[in-house]
């Protein structure tokens, strides 16, 4: 055989083999393809955690180079491309920024096709975790969560600072002039940080016997509290000593109050006066005695 003739037999063979391992790829490409179109939703979530490692070491440079604005309870990182420290916002999913109870700013994730909601806080009071004390003494008994001193009590639920959720819990007043539960609060007035005292500022759901058996929404500015903002007195037959659900939807201004999945109130702030903030708890009689139950708080 000539020098030629090999190599004609050697070209053939490569040429061959290409055509092979090419076939092999584009089999392998379209086996990938598939997977990734079907992804699972742990892939999903695993393009979530690996964009909110971006997204927290970027807002961690933001901080270090004098950044100001709080994200907490915001959704996306735009300030964060505008900041120049992203090419563009996080995909893959809803991005919330939340914070824990050491202070610490924390991105969470929710998968493209999942759910967008997301819990903030939920308790059936088996213990006291994520209860705290502003004013008063609170304990938990029984599955509840309880004033333990008489007059003026006020705590707030940890993890819960946002803008726009769903606060969902089942209350009943044994006795007492009522009960409120708070949402948007904060303290100083407008900080993410967790208050510390009853000098809160935000607004107040309140079951109200004590004021004519109403239905009420109270602001609340350093601790005191205004007028009634909406009112609603309470429907004829409504024992104020049973258990009900009360289910409070907040978004951006606006509030819907739900009391055994019938409304009750609706309200609009116009002035805006408080954007964001904690859901929390109060009662304020001598004699007050109260059970908080089963308390969800979902973000939306």
């Amino acid at each position: 055989m000539n020098v030629r003739a090999l190599r004609k037999q050697q070209t053939g063979f490569t040429l061959i083999e290409l055509v092979i391992v090419i076939a092999i790829i584009a089999i392998l490409a379209g086996i990938a393809l598939m997977k990734f179109y079907n992804a699972s939703s742990p892939s999903q979530q695993a393009v979530c955690d690996y964009n909110i490692s971006i997204g927290e070491r970027a807002y961690s440079t933001y901080q270090t180079m004098g950044g100001t604005y709080n994200p907490v309870g915001q959704t996306g990182a735009v300030f964060l491309v505008n900041a120049g420290l992203l090419a563009a916002d996080l995909k893959g999913g809803t991005y919330t920024w939340t914070q824990d109870t050491s202070g610490r700013v924390l991105l969470t994730c929710v998968p493209n096709g999942g759910s967008s909601a997301a819990t903030l806080f939920s308790s059936s009071f088996a213990s006291a975790a994520g209860i705290k004390s502003l004013q008063g003494t609170w304990s938990v008994s029984g599955g509840s969560l309880v004033p333990a001193t008489s007059g003026e009590n006020r705590a707030v639920l940890e993890g819960t600072y946002g803008t726009n959720y769903d606060i969902t819990a089942t209350v009943q007043l044994t006795s007492g002039n009522g009960y409120g539960i708070y949402y948007h609060v904060t303290a100083p007035q407008g900080s993410a940080a967790l208050p510390t005292n009853g000098n809160i500022s935000g607004y107040s759901f309140q079951v109200d016997p004590g004021l004519g058996n109403q239905f009420l929404i109270r602001k609340v500015t350093n601790g005191s509290e205004s007028a009634p903002v909406a009112t609603a007195a309470m429907p004829a037959g409504f024992s104020l000593t049973a258990a009900h659900q009360v289910t409070i939807s907040v978004v951006g201004n606006s509030t819907i109050v739900k009391v055994d999945g019938t409304q009750v109130l609706s309200y609009t702030d116009a002035s805006s006066s408080y954007s964001a903030g904690y859901v929390g708890t109060r009662t304020w009689s001598a004699n007050s005695v109260v059970n908080f139950q089963d308390v969800t708080v979902v973000a939306k």
